[in-house]
């Protein structure tokens, strides 16, 4: 008989991520603690910034103008 509601987490890791806004080309960059959830449904990244529970970097919005197609730039690309 299967376990339901079983869950494993990893450490918690610091990942810094650079970021572009795509309406108005404003790049920024900001570090998350992640910790990854493993469960019957998967696996789950949480963010963290400052402590505090906070969304994907992926899903924000811009610092500058609040525009909405954030995308996360490869570690490699220039600023």
């Amino acid at each position: 008989m299967k376990k339901e509601g079983v869950m494993a987490t990893q450490e918690p890791v610091t990942r810094q991520y650079r970021m572009l806004c795509q309406r108005c080309n404003h790049t920024w960059e900001a570090t998350y603690v992640i910790r990854t959830l493993h469960d019957d449904a998967g696996d789950h990244e949480l963010f963290y910034r400052g402590g505090a529970p906070t969304i994907d970097p992926a899903a924000g919005s811009c610092p500058d103008c609040g525009g909405l197609r954030v995308r996360i730039l490869p570690s490699h690309a220039p600023a």
